[in-house]
Formats: structure tokens, sequence, C-alpha cells
């Protein structure tokens, strides 16, 4: 048998020592593919369906090019399937005419994707300089502008208190209708 000169013996480690060089990056390559591509579970079971998730938002919605309303929430869960967001303690500003405003905020919203209609739900607190309105669910449809609960409304404002089995909120008449066990209660003069 020959002997094996030294520069063979420094051919043979050097070829080794890049095999195992390859063989750790190729391996570190496709470990981190592996990570990458896998997706991750971002949440509980009510997160199925869930397309993307965002914290702290803001969206406007606009009507004829002017805003119609704007929206903070401390975060949002688009589901494409349902065509619908979810948004946790949104609040809203709605803009009225002559340059009013009503503010609106709740423990959570939706809204319908392809309408911009909403429904907000636990603690519902809708509020303007003259009102202040209370309820537990209260829905919005964008294309007639009006807001609707079919749950108890209480509604307060300067020297008066009125509540309801329901209310309809129309934004562009600028008028509340009440159904249901209507009670008021006014401190103003009023005549009849």
């Amino acid at each position: 048998m020959r002997k094996k000169s030294r520069s063979e013996k420094i051919k043979i480690f050097l070829f080794s020592f890049m095999v195992i060089i390859f063989s750790c990056i190729l391996l570190l390559f496709t470990g981190y593919r592996k990570i990458t591509e896998t997706p991750r579970n971002t949440g509980s079971p009510e997160q199925e369906g869930v397309n993307l998730s965002l914290r702290q938002i803001y969206q406007t919605a606009t009507r004829d090019g002017a805003p119609a309303w704007k929206l903070n929430a401390a975060s949002v869960s688009y589901m494409n399937g349902k065509q619908q967001a979810v948004f946790e303690k949104p609040v809203m500003t709605f803009f009225l005419q002559n340059d009013r405003e009503a503010r609106l905020k709740a423990g959570r919203g939706t809204v319908k994707t392809d309408s911009s209609d909403l429904r907000m739900d636990g603690n519902v607190i809708m509020e303007n300089e003259d009102y202040i309105l209370r309820t537990q669910e209260l829905k919005y449809r964008h294309d007639k502008r009006i807001f609707f609960s079919d749950v108890p409304v209480r509604i307060s404002g300067k020297e008066r208190e009125l509540s309801a089995d329901s209310a309809t909120l129309d934004l562009s008449a600028g008028k509340v209708f009440f159904k249901g066990h209507v009670q008021g209660i006014f401190a103003d003069d009023i005549s009849l």
C-alpha cells in the first residue's frame, strides 16, 4: 500500500470540511424554509376563518367622495369568506350635516366589507353635543344612513331622558323614532 502524502491528506481534509460546511448550510436553509412556510396558529377557535389580524387600526368610509365615518379600534380581524371585519373596542365618528359629528363606541363591532353596514355590541354608547344614547346592540345601514336597535335603548340629554324597547335614528333626516314602551322625562317648559 502506498502511503498518503501530506498534500493528499490536506486535500481530503479540505474536501471533507467543505462537505460538512455545505451540509450545514443546506440543513440551515431547509430548516429556515420549513419555519417560514409553516403557518402559525395565531389564536383560539374563534379565530377560525380569519385571513388577517391587525392591532391599533384606523379606517375611513366615504360617501359621494366625502368622509361618512372614521373608525379607530384596538384590533381587527378580517374574514374574507364572510366579507366582514370584527373590531375590538371600536370608537367611531360619524360626519353629519351642518358640520356636526356623532361619536360611537362599543366593546365590539362588525363591519360588512361589501356594504359598510355595521353592528356594535356590548355597552354601546353614541353621543353628540345634545344627547347620549346607551344600548347593548346597535346596527347601522350605510346605504340609508340609519342606526337602529331592536333591544332597549336609553337616550339622555340636557333636562330630558327617553327609553324604549327599540329605536331608529335617521342621520340624513336628523330624526329618532322610538317603538315599544316609550317612556320619557322632560324638564323643559313644554306647551302642547
